[in-house]
């Protein structure tokens, strides 16, 4: 598969130049600003480091710009959490169009069971000021993108669904993937996750699937 394009969904600002990047967040709909004399070069940098290839694209929008079985591999972090459930099946109806038989999707997405379970173990009976700081760091995880203004104007007011173990599992083998696998940061066949894959202070799932060969 070495004529093969690999795909960065949702890329936001983990891109790679090698790799072909679509984004649709806020970053991405001001990048026409940077052809402006002035205001270009008064953005921030990560704006401006934008990479002049990269595709403006709202995972939403289907069809994805992109050819049947023409991609080896597919990432994408953190992006499905901000679409609904109709949407992310669509979406990933067109991964496994766009994937080359054998090819390999890897997705990262905040393990909404993980989070719960440490809330549980941490919870007690006892009523305390430390248990309004538990649920309130408990909100920051679930709902803390919603308080941007970013967010609110151009993400529909944040993330419309969160994932665990059964219920990706359950999307990935309903459009047609398998090989279900979970993975560890950083590991795993699809390449450049130590330049793609970002940590983060949240449990979180990694999982990839393939396309098959038939």
């Amino acid at each position: 598969m070495t004529d093969l394009i690999k795909l960065n969904l949702g890329c936001g600002t983990r891109w790679k130049a090698d790799w072909a990047n679509l984004d649709g967040g806020p970053f991405t709909k001001a990048l026409w600003l940077r052809a402006l004399p002035v205001v270009g070069r008064a953005l921030p940098a990560t704006l401006r480091n934008y990479p002049k290839d990269l595709i403006a694209w709202d995972l939403r929008r289907v069809p994805l710009p992109v050819r049947d079985s023409s991609a080896s591999y597919i990432f994408s972090q953190y992006a499905f959490e901000y679409l609904s459930l109709d949407e992310t099946i669509r979406c990933l109806r067109e991964c496994r169009r766009v994937l080359a038989p054998g090819g390999v999707i890897r997705l990262c997405q905040t393990d909404i069971a993980a989070m719960i379970a440490v809330y549980s173990a941490e919870a007690g009976a006892d009523s305390t000021p430390w248990a309004v700081q538990r649920a309130a760091r408990f909100l920051e995880h679930v709902a803390g993108e919603h308080t941007k203004l970013s967010v609110r104007l151009f993400r529909r007011g944040g993330i419309q669904q969160l994932f665990d173990k059964p219920s990706l599992t359950w999307i990935l083998e309903e459009v047609g993937f398998t090989d279900i696998r979970w993975a560890r940061i950083h590991e795993g066949e699809c390449p450049d996750l130590g330049q793609l894959e970002s940590e983060w202070d949240c449990p979180l799932l990694r999982v990839e699937a393939r396309k098959p060969l038939d």
